[in-house]
């Protein structure tokens, strides 16, 4: 038989999983080649990199497909060297926009967000009639911040607490879990995450690294972003999670824990950009900028409240001990752009400026 021959001859049969494995792998990599005349729809567009849209658009370009590129040029860019949507956007006459914004309940935070979004002061004053706007000490609005997010919660609404640094949406996260542990809804102990806080059972905790390893389905796996309720954890530091709105359980290995796993009770605007809650409440300080504002003060269908910094850090541009009245912070971070510019036009500012 073939067992004895390839013995005989001194050859060692291959495993027959290798072969299962490799098939497998085959099929994987045909259902994501792209198909000539195919349309691939790329969403959040200004948050994906130039170099990342240059290989996309490159390899639907060999094979004959179309890339569409939809998203929001007011929005937040990408983390790595980006502009190009908003390059895009801008060379084009009369490019496809949308005119109407559908999540607001009201229709006066409809019209606000349009204003908000290319920093049109009258903005202000909407949100200021409607009291959405709150302010005073870094301190206090954090407070407030985290004291109205904390009813909204409790009374069952979905909402977002959102901050402008990392480090500041660990402080959250860290009340966050000391008041569930004090009522009792999550466990004192758990593993240390990459935030330098802690998880334990019962906690949001929200995943921050595609790994396809980890799968929950033949079409779901663990991804960048999303949300997660600690169901179990183990001695070797992981923990059993499940989505926040249910399904499959899953096992985090205990390296993935400590390097990309963070409490998901408040989060900063770049992480929130394309959710829709019902409430949302951000955090407003001097030195941010419009599109940073524009995101977090558009996540919520019902209410999107502001808490404004009037006070400033001894190492900003006004200098220590300046206070600002909430709309003059307003008005400063209205006017200040944090876009990044493609490579072609920061080349054609430093040609006019010449």
């Amino acid at each position: 038989d073939q067992v004895s021959t390839a013995r005989f001859a001194g050859r060692t049969l291959p495993d027959p999983r290798l072969g299962a494995a490799a098939q497998m792998l085959r099929r994987e990599i045909r259902r994501w080649q792209l198909q000539p005349d195919q349309l691939v729809i790329l969403d959040e567009a200004s948050m994906a990199g130039t170099l990342t849209l240059d290989r996309i658009t490159a390899q639907a370009r060999a094979v004959g497909a179309k890339v569409l590129l939809v998203g929001d040029w007011a929005q937040l860019s990408a983390v790595e060297s980006g502009g190009a949507f908003r390059m895009l956007v801008a060379d084009r006459d009369h490019p496809p926009e949308l005119t109407t914004a559908h999540r607001f309940t009201h229709q006066w935070e409809r019209t606000a967000s349009v204003a908000l979004r290319v920093g049109d002061t009258a903005a202000i004053d909407a949100y200021t009639d409607h009291d959405r706007v709150r302010g005073g000490q870094a301190e206090d609005m954090l407070a407030a911040a985290y004291t109205a997010w904390a009813c909204d919660e409790a009374a069952g609404r979905v909402s977002l607490l959102i901050a402008d640094s990392n480090a500041t949406v660990a402080e959250l996260n860290t009340r966050a879990r000391a008041d569930r542990i004090a009522w009792g809804l999550v466990a004192l102990h758990g593993h240390r995450l990459h935030d330098a806080t802690c998880g334990g059972v019962g906690d949001r905790i929200v995943t921050r690294r595609n790994d396809r390893h980890l799968s929950t389905g033949p079409a779901s796996w663990v991804k960048n972003g999303d949300t997660w309720t600690v169901r179990h954890t183990f001695d070797d530091g992981s923990m059993s999670v499940v989505r926040a709105g249910g399904g499959k359980s899953i096992t985090l290995p205990a390296d993935y824990v400590v390097h990309h796993v963070e409490l998901a009770y408040a989060t900063t605007a770049h992480r929130a950009q394309g959710d829709t809650v019902d409430t949302a409440h951000a955090l407003v300080r001097p030195l941010m900028s419009r599109e940073v504002l524009y995101v977090a003060m558009t996540r919520g269908r019902h209410a999107n409240t502001a808490y404004v910094c009037t006070d400033t850090d001894p190492d900003d541009e006004y200098g220590a001990g300046e206070q600002q009245t909430p709309r003059e912070v307003f008005e400063a971070v209205l006017a200040r752009t944090g876009s990044e510019l493609s490579a072609h036009q920061t080349m054609h500012a430093e040609h006019e400026r010449a």
